[in-house]
């Protein structure tokens, strides 16, 4: 799987992060460039949400669904992924910097700098 910051992000980031902002059980949202081979025809962006475990995940999907459907053009077609805090992949996600929704964890800072 290919993941990178898009060169052209959606004009719609912005409509499209204050809605999933509205949706309970999506911990994290980003809108990444990707490419999964065999599986997409050619690399878009993509709406990767990060959904709590404790969540109903066909709710918040269909929340999403109904939520794009209101912000994104209907010729454009926006991929949804959906992973877990857990996912080995989340963390190539949040390097990409696309977040739209709750914004990565802060790096901890080295113990010498606490100190001082």
């Amino acid at each position: 799987m290919f993941i990178a910051s898009p060169a052209k992000p959606l004009p719609q980031a912005d409509a499209i992060g204050e809605m999933v902002r509205g949706i309970t059980g999506i911990c994290e949202a980003y809108l990444p460039h990707c490419f999964v081979m065999g599986v997409m025809e050619a690399p878009a962006q993509v709406l990767v949400l990060v959904i709590d475990r404790a969540a109903n995940r066909e709710r918040v999907l269909d929340s999403v669904g109904n939520g794009l459907a209101l912000v994104v053009p209907p010729a454009t077609q926006l991929e949804v992924f959906t992973i877990y805090e857990d996912d080995s992949l989340l963390a190539s996600v949040r390097g990409t910097g696309t977040h739209l929704h709750c914004p990565p964890p802060l790096k901890k800072k080295p113990w010498w700098k606490i100190l001082g």
